[in-house]
Parts: structure tokens; C-alpha cells; sequence
């Protein structure tokens, strides 16, 4: 379903709203749990420098982009006018679609005021959806106690707020130990940014010339243009 285009070694999987909303609904009628991670710019610096978390990450069901401007240079406009996924804001408009009545949902935050943002989100925009809680406390030193918050009150999504990438080690290194059937991993976004939807018309451009700049000293150290990467 869909394609990948492989950025700075990362494979990074495209896929229209509509496909996404039939993956979500598929994974929450298994009985083990999916990973869908959401890739951001940071995620490709890390992983660029870091083999191993590269591996660990390759381990997910779904990577998709998490920022259009991982796609900037692979034609993002066209992209977005086919409906295909370019950044996390394609998953609230899924859940709209998604049959998420009477499911349970738990969100992992970076502090209180954010977890109970985000409650307050989930709850105003899916009232259908019942949010069991937030756990905001130092996940890395806290690790055995969120799981077993997690296992006890069973949730049927996870949604992992949280710094890269960290966020996406614990998740994939934990995947097996945690009773949910879906976990989405969108790093930390804030919840005004998840609300307000700005178009920043001038930060778009200036974050793609900086990934520009990223992709070209990259490619140079490779020794050249990387299969399935653009010029």
C-alpha cells in the first residue's frame, strides 16, 4: 500500500489519508500492537549519525512524514494536492474518518500542562473516544512504572508526545511489553501547534533550505546522489 522514498537512509513510507484511516482501523482490530512512527527533520539527524537507531526504527509498521519538509524536495505540493500524508496534521484528519467510537486512547506527554492540553483536545474533538489518561513524568527514569500504568488500564492507542529520539527507542525497544493494539509516535509537538495550524509561509521555506543544505552534505559524503533520493 503506497510507496517510500528513502531520505538521508531513512525509508520513509507515502501513503494517502484514505490509506492511512484503513491502516488505523486494520491495526485496531489486532490483537498485538502496530507502530506508526511520524519522522521529523530531527529524527533524520539522528539517524543519520546513528546506525543502530536507524535499525531500531526500521522495526516500525508505518514511518511516515511527520513535517512537509522532509518533502520539500519531492515535489510536497503535488503531494498534498493528491491527499497523500505530509505531515502529522494528516492524522487528525484521519481520526475524523477512523472508527474510533468507544475506543480508548492514553497519551504520554513531556509535562502536566501539555498532557492536560492534550486531554482536553482529545476530548473536545473526539468526545466519542474515551482518554484514560496522560503520563508525564520522566519517562526515562520512570520506564517500568508507565508500562504498567499502560497494561493496567489496557488502551486501545497510545500517543507518544515526547522528545526524539528517545520517543522512538522506548517505544520500539518496548513494543512487546506493552498491552495496546496501536502506537503512534508523533515526538514533541506542542499542543498550540497542533490547534492553530499556522501557515508560516517564510519558515517552510527557510526549514527547506536548511534540509537542503542537510541533504546536500550528505549526499557529498556519500560520494554522490543516493538511490531513491532527489536532486
Amino acid at each position: 500500500m503506497g510507496t517510500q522514498i528513502n531520505i538521508m537512509g531513512l525509508e520513509i513510507d507515502i501513503i494517502d489519508t484514505k490509506a492511512l484511516v484503513s491502516i488505523v482501523n486494520d491495526f485496531l482490530e489486532n490483537d498485538v500492537l502496530n507502530v506508526i512512527l511520524f519522522a521529523t527533520t530531527d529524527l533524520i539527524d539522528y539517524t543519520v549519525e546513528d546506525e543502530e537507531l536507524k535499525s531500531i526504527i526500521m522495526d516500525a509498521d508505518y514511518i511516515l512524514p511527520g513535517d512537509e519538509t522532509l518533502l520539500s524536495l519531492h515535489h510536497v505540493d503535488t503531494l498534498k494536492v493528491a491527499s497523500m500524508v505530509v505531515d502529522y496534521k494528516s492524522l487528525s484528519h484521519a481520526f475524523t474518518d477512523v472508527g474510533v467510537r468507544n475506543r480508548s486512547i492514553y497519551l504520554i506527554a513531556s509535562s502536566e500542562k501539555e498532557a492536560q492540553s492534550y486531554m482536553n483536545l482529545m476530548e473536545e474533538h473526539y468526545p466519542q473516544m474515551e482518554v484514560l489518561g496522560a503520563f508525564y513524568e520522566d519517562l526515562e527514569q520512570n520506564q517500568e512504572l508507565v508500562m504498567n500504568e499502560i497494561n493496567s488500564l489496557t488502551p486501545d492507542i497510545l500517543i507518544f508526545l515526547i522528545e526524539t529520539p528517545f520517543q522512538e527507542r522506548f517505544i520500539m525497544e518496548n513494543k512487546l511489553k506493552l498491552n495496546a493494539k496501536l502506537c503512534i509516535g508523533l515526538g514533541h509537538i506542542t499542543p498550540e501547534a497542533v490547534t492553530k495550524h499556522k501557515n508560516n509561509g517564510i519558515k517552510k521555506i527557510l526549514d527547506a533550505r536548511i534540509f537542503k543544505r542537510k541533504f546536500e552534505k550528505y549526499k557529498h559524503k556519500k560520494g554522490g546522489k543516493m538511490n531513491g533520493d532527489n536532486q
